[in-house]
């Protein structure tokens, strides 16, 4: 989280990478500490050339109060 990931004041976590067996590695850790975790592949924009030409995924890890339905 302290290279490719964020924290916003809200508290929403967000872990971005460009391999889909680590977004799914984090998403598996966040369940094995007890919270939940998606993955969504991010649209890629002109201009994003710092990321190259992977694919971008995005784990977004829940916040204690959205485990529940």
């Amino acid at each position: 989280m302290a290279s490719d990931g964020s924290v916003s004041p809200s508290g929403k976590r967000v872990y971005t990478t460009t391999s889909a067996v680590l977004a799914g590695q984090v998403q598996e850790l966040a369940v094995k500490l007890g919270t939940g975790a998606t993955i969504g592949e991010m649209l890629r924009r002109e201009g994003d050339g710092h990321l190259g030409s992977r694919p971008v995924y995005r784990v977004t890890i829940y916040r204690e109060r959205n485990l529940q339905p």
